[in-house]
């Protein structure tokens, strides 16, 4: 099925899909299309399918939604979500359910992430959302060229490793990596690996997290690329922090380091 101009839905521009009752499904089977012109308009519900392609001039909005999908590319198009399920299953684990590039924007507020890629000049914007799911190996990766933006707060069940640049405002990042001795919490934890950017603007926290008594923490922040500070207050308290192949520069504000201060 294809959205937009030179599309195969015979002039079809905008397909709206809203408010399918408990497990109802909306299903394509090989690829969706939205590009140039096309809009996907989705309210509640399920999204199946091999492929979802959202291409230059394409767009998706969703509320609710809940996507199951092989591969979701937002190659040059707009994906704009709020309280949705992104876990595009993928059934390799660790492999990239969705990559956003080439100009493409995922723009996603308050929902749960699953394996996200944000390639060369992607963008991400991440506003009150989680990436659960870890035990299929799910995470966020910012290659190069790609940027992620955070506002009101990023949970982390599984890993994000940056190599672009990743772009903290006023939020925290909480990361759940931790052990009650009968059951695993999440996998989480943060690396800014070399030649990856961390912008930390004005105040927040990059912290593990855990509920039980007694459990045990893995969560771990390593800075190997170069992280920056502007403004407010940024404290970090993670059970593992290595800045020994990477650079912190604070330019304004306080930057609390465990029990050192900057």
């Amino acid at each position: 099925l294809t959205l937009g101009a030179g599309g195969g839905a015979a002039g079809v521009q905008t397909f709206v899909v809203t408010n399918l009752a408990g497990f109802s499904t909306f299903y394509v089977n090989s690829l969706l299309l939205v590009t140039n012109g096309g809009v996907l308009q989705m309210t509640n519900g399920y999204l199946a399918g091999n492929s979802l392609i959202i291409a230059k001039g394409g767009v998706f909005n969703g509320q609710g939604e809940s996507l199951i999908v092989l591969l979701a590319i937002v190659d040059g198009g707009v994906l704009n979500t709020a309280n949705g399920s992104l876990l595009a299953y993928n059934p390799v684990n660790g492999s990239p359910s969705m990559i956003v590039t080439n100009g493409g924007v995922l723009n996603a507020n308050g929902d749960s992430l699953g394996s996200v890629t944000v390639a060369n000049g992607g963008l991400c914007l991440a506003n009150g959302v989680a990436v659960l799911d870890q035990y299929l190996g799910y995470g966020i990766t910012v290659a190069h060229g790609g940027v992620l933006d955070i506002t009101n707060g990023l949970g982390l069940y599984g890993p994000l490793t940056n190599a672009g640049i990743v772009n903290v405002t006023n939020s925290a990042i909480t990361i759940y990596n931790f052990n009650t001795g009968d059951q695993q919490y999440g996998i989480g934890g943060l690396v800014n690996q070399a030649g990856g950017i961390l912008n930390l603007q004005g105040s927040g926290t990059i912290s593990g997290i855990h509920y039980v008594y007694q459990s045990i923490p893995y969560d771990y922040f390593i800075n190997q690329g170069i992280m920056t500070k502007t403004g407010g207050t940024n404290s970090f308290d993670c059970q593992v922090f290595d800045n020994t192949q990477g650079t912190i520069t604070n330019f304004s504000g306080t930057l609390v380091l465990g029990t050192y201060q900057t």
